[in-house]
């Protein structure tokens, strides 16, 4: 075989061994250094947190997502149709985040952001919070200034190496600030698509984290569209807790935020 022949085998090789798209499971969220090479550390990696029950959870069940999920559906049985049982639900858990302490879901999640932050990498957050339902739209933009605040709180700021640093308005209610893409009533992957789209930013490899394989499944589509090249580690740290919730065990809470708020005790 002819050297030139050689060398074009070889070079197949690796990519066929280097460059795959990759999905896989982790508990761990250090695991993100593991799709990381030198040669990644530049402006055209872009890693992708989601927020909840990813990057950060309240202290306990009260305020969660998972807790959201559940209240939705206690107030579905009630009203029976989406858009109702939306305008209660989501009312009340706005008032929550005004009261609820976040922490990291894992403690080195600030430093590892920090870390990725300081390499030249493109960091940026992806979550379904935001405009959440289109009678609530002076809300809900005060809430997105709540949500930044958490994670300043937990020494998180997406802002210091992302790809965008203005405020933009991506259509639909989606918003971009501080770094954060809040799709609110939209799917991420079409979100995050505008969001290449209006800043012209298009990266050439994206590390994406979230606990719901069904992010990380769309967005691989988005990515295989574009031909980036995509890891995607669908993270289970908080699997068990979510599996155990229970919706009575927050009542007291509840019933403390409506003393606060009677007018929600009055929607729900």
């Amino acid at each position: 075989m002819k050297p030139r022949h050689i060398l074009l085998l070889l070079l197949l090789a690796v990519n066929v061994t280097f460059c795959p798209d990759t999905i896989i499971e982790s508990p761990n969220i250090q695991d993100i250094r593991n799709y990381i090479t030198q040669n990644d550390c530049h402006k055209d990696t872009l890693v992708i947190f989601d927020l909840d029950n990813t990057t950060y959870t309240p202290t306990n069940d009260f305020g969660s997502s998972h807790w959201f999920d559940a209240l939705f559906k206690k107030y579905e049985k009630k009203y029976h149709d989406f858009d109702s049982t939306n305008y209660v639900a989501v009312q009340i858990y706005y008032a929550s985040q005004k009261s609820i302490t976040m922490q990291p879901l894992e403690p080195v999640t600030p430093k590892l952001i920090k870390d990725l932050q300081a390499t030249g990498i493109k960091v940026i957050a992806l979550t379904l919070k935001g405009i959440e339902d289109r009678r609530l739209i002076k809300e809900s933009l005060e809430i997105i200034n709540c949500y930044i605040e958490q994670l300043k709180s937990i020494d998180i700021d997406f802002s210091h190496a992302a790809p965008a640093s203005q405020e933009l308005d991506l259509g639909d209610l989606a918003r971009y600030k501080c770094g954060v893409i809040f799709t609110g009533i939209n799917e991420k992957d079409i979100i995050l698509e505008r969001f290449f789209d209006i800043t012209g930013y298009h990266p050439k490899k994206i590390i994406f984290i979230d606990d719901k394989m069904k992010n990380i499944k769309v967005l691989h589509e988005v990515c295989k569209k574009r031909g980036i090249e995509y890891v995607g580690i669908r993270y289970s740290r908080i699997d068990e807790r979510i599996r155990n919730f229970n919706l009575a065990n927050t009542e007291n809470e509840l019933q403390d935020l409506f003393a606060r708020h009677p007018e929600l005790q009055q929607l729900a």
